[in-house]
C-alpha cells in the first residue's frame, strides 16, 4: 500500500507542473502563429519521447517552464528506480493562439497519461501557456494551472524616444527587461510588452555597440498601459505631465502610466 501511495505521489508531481504541448507532427512554420504551435508540438515531443534537454530548448532558461521541465525529469528518475517502464503521454488541441508584438498566449487542452510499474494516471485539464519571441524563435516560458491563482499581468509599452535632440539621437536601442532580452526598437518606435504586476528592472544598450546605455531602471507595474522610455527628453514618448529640460544633448529614461499621471525621470 505504501508502495502504491509513493507511486500516486510522483504521478501527482508529474501533472503538476504540466506546461502547454502538443503531440502533433513537426510543421515547418510560415507564421508567428503556426511558429507558436510548433513549438508546443515539438516540445510535447520531446516530452513524450523522455528527451530533457530538447524540451528545455524549447523553453526560456530559468523560467517556471523550464523549472517545470526539470521536475518531470527529477519525477521520471526515481520512478525508474523502481519501474523497468515509465511512459509519458501528452494530447493537447490548441484552441486557441493570441500574439501581442513579442509574446503570444496558448489556450490549450491537455490530456496526459502517465504509466509506472502497472499503474496510470489520467488526467486532463485547460490552462493557458505563455511564450517569448526571442531574436526569431518562439518559447515557452510558463503557464498557469487552472487551480493556481496567476499573478495579474498588465500591457504597456517601451519606447525609443531617441528622436529628438540627444547624444544618442537616431540610434537603435536594445531593451531587456529583468536581465532578458526582450527587443531591438528603431529610433522613434514602440513596442506593446505584457508584464506581471509588481517590480521590474530595465536595462538599454546601443544596438550597434552594445554599449549598456541605462542599467537597473526600476519601475513598478501596477495596471495597464504602464510604459518605459529611454532616449531624448524632446523625443517621442507618453508625456503625461509637463517636462522642461534646457539641456536636451543627454540621454534620460521616463516611465509612468498613461491613466494616473505619473512621470518618473532618470538621467
Amino acid at each position: 500500500m505504501k508502495r502504491k501511495y509513493f507511486f500516486v505521489v510522483l504521478f501527482l508531481v508529474l501533472v503538476m507542473f504540466l506546461v502547454g504541448c502538443s503531440g502533433g507532427g513537426i510543421v515547418t512554420p510560415a507564421t508567428d502563429e503556426a511558429k507558436v504551435k510548433s513549438v508546443i508540438q515539438q516540445y510535447s515531443l520531446a516530452l513524450n519521447d523522455q528527451n530533457w534537454s530538447k524540451a528545455k530548448s524549447y523553453c526560456v532558461y530559468g523560467s517556471d517552464a523550464y523549472y517545470s521541465v526539470c521536475v518531470k525529469e527529477d519525477a521520471v528518475q526515481v520512478l525508474y528506480q523502481y519501474c523497468n517502464v515509465v511512459s509519458l503521454t501528452y494530447f493537447v488541441d490548441i484552441i486557441n493562439v493570441d500574439i501581442n508584438g513579442n509574446y503570444a498566449d496558448a489556450y490549450v487542452n491537455v490530456h496526459s497519461v502517465i504509466t509506472a510499474c502497472g499503474y496510470a494516471e489520467n488526467n486532463n485539464i485547460n490552462q493557458t501557456a505563455y511564450l517569448q519571441k526571442i531574436g526569431n524563435n518562439w518559447k515557452l516560458y510558463g503557464a498557469v494551472e487552472p487551480s493556481t491563482p496567476a499573478i495579474p499581468s498588465y500591457w504597456g509599452k517601451l519606447y525609443n524616444s531617441t528622436d529628438g535632440n540627444c547624444v544618442s539621437s537616431g540610434e537603435a536601442l536594445d531593451f531587456y527587461i529583468d536581465g532578458v532580452f526582450h527587443a531591438t526598437i528603431n529610433s522613434g518606435k514602440n513596442l506593446s510588452v505584457k508584464l506581471t504586476e509588481g517590480e521590474h528592472t530595465f536595462k538599454v544598450l546601443l544596438t550597434k555597440t552594445q554599449e549598456v546605455l541605462l542599467s537597473g531602471y526600476k519601475h513598478e507595474i501596477v495596471q495597464e498601459d504602464w510604459w518605459f522610455s529611454y532616449g531624448c527628453d524632446d523625443g517621442t514618448y507618453p508625456k503625461d505631465i509637463e517636462y522642461k529640460n534646457t539641456e536636451n544633448n543627454v540621454n534620460s529614461s521616463h516611465s509612468g502610466q498613461l491613466n494616473k499621471n505619473i512621470l518618473l525621470k532618470n538621467e
